[in-house]
């Protein structure tokens, strides 16, 4: 590590007890033993405790520019040296800011703290549960209709993943919530007897190989149906930008648990079908066989087959996938957010959401056909 100038703190008891300012080129290199001395060429002398059970790092010795020799997928192995596993959204990241992705990969993120407070995010989260925990519950896709079923199943999910909002005075945001949940809850489950099916699996692992790359992920619900096998994944918002992202050919997500559920389960490639329930409108994105109609559900139609609504995205994941191997990590541009929301990919999650890629945007006027 080259630093011009750069703070070291020394620390004892949880007290800083001094800072020493470096002027000039420094490394730290821990020894197995009680202390590690670092002799510096400016005679600075720093003794740094070794942590119990630390191992010594393996360092890189050819050029980290050889990519040839250094591959970029190899860096933050886990705990068995394998290569980390990518995931649908991890490879959305990599498809829209490179170098996010890459960020992300070595852990080089923000690590905010947050006040709490019932997000978006969170809103999801408990909703999964709640239907999570209901199919859990239940052999297939029948439903009490009783308010206290519901009760229990919300009322359980808070206690699991939201315990601060059962303090009365979250009491109207948690109540609105409850009420939204049900909404979509209750004629998805109409649909689900109407249709005739029934639980495969509920949060199952999915795991696999796509594009050379190891691939993992987990479902919200599987469905069986005769035959036919229904991967569904559901969503906390209304469907539009979902819809808008099939039909312009950039959705990732159903063809990968596709791939990975056909990798691990067998079976007819054909008669594996996925889509996605949005909540907030309670709208079904399928293929055509959701034929029936019940009360309260949306079904909508795409304008492309199952093969087209992740066309452009494989197209794009291939070419990052290629770039990167390269050594080339592409850096965003200042009209990128705009580029992705029309095809219906809120961008902003990958791109704002570390600030080291709003530093290296490119302006606009140097955007070129990437």
């Amino acid at each position: 590590m080259n630093v011009q100038k750069s703070y070291l703190k020394l620390e004892q008891d949880n007290n800083i007890t001094g800072h020493i300012i470096i002027e000039g080129p420094f490394s730290i290199l821990p020894k197995q033993d009680k202390t590690s001395l670092l002799n510096h060429k400016n005679m600075v002398n720093i003794y740094i405790p070794t942590i119990e059970n630390s191992v010594t790092p393996e360092v890189y010795q050819g050029d980290l520019n050889d990519f040839e020799q250094y591959e970029v997928f190899e860096i933050n192995k886990d705990k068995e040296g394998k290569s980390r596993a990518e995931s649908p959204s991890s490879l959305e990241k990599m498809m829209i800011s490179p170098l996010a992705w890459l960020l992300g990969r070595q852990g080089l993120e923000p690590k905010g703290w947050d006040v709490q407070s019932l997000g978006v995010a969170l809103k999801g989260t408990i909703a999964h549960k709640v239907f999570e925990l209901h199919f859990d519950s239940e052999s297939d896709c029948t439903y009490g209709q009783g308010t206290s079923d519901y009760e229990v199943l919300y009322q359980t999910a808070l206690e699991e993943d939201a315990a601060f909002l059962l303090q009365p005075q979250w009491r109207l945001e948690r109540t609105q919530l409850k009420h939204e949940i049900k909404e979509a809850l209750s004629p998805f489950l109409d649909w689900c007897e109407t249709e005739g099916w029934t639980i495969h699996s509920t949060e199952q692992r999915l795991a696999g190989e796509l594009w050379s790359l190891p691939l993992k992920g987990f479902v919200d619900v599987v469905l069986e149906n005769e035959q036919k096998t229904l991967i569904l994944d559901y969503k906390k918002s209304k469907s539009k930008d979902r819809i808008t992202r099939l039909n312009s050919g950039y959705d990732l997500q159903t063809l990968i648990y596709r791939e990975l559920f056909n990798q691990q389960e067998g079976g007819n490639p054909v008669s594996i079908h996925s889509g996605y329930y949005t909540l907030n409108d309670q709208t079904l994105v399928l293929d055509v066989f959701a034929s029936s109609s019940v009360k309260g559900i949306t079904k909508a139609q795409l304008a492309v087959d199952l093969d087209g609504q992740s066309e452009k995205a494989v197209i794009k994941i291939k070419e990052r996938i290629k770039q990167l191997r390269e050594g080339e990590v592409l850096l965003n541009q200042e009209d990128d957010i705009d580029f992705w929301k029309e095809f219906g990919i809120k961008a902003e999650y990958s791109i704002d959401g570390n600030p080291l890629v709003g530093h290296f945007m490119k302006p606009v006027e140097e955007q070129e056909n990437d």
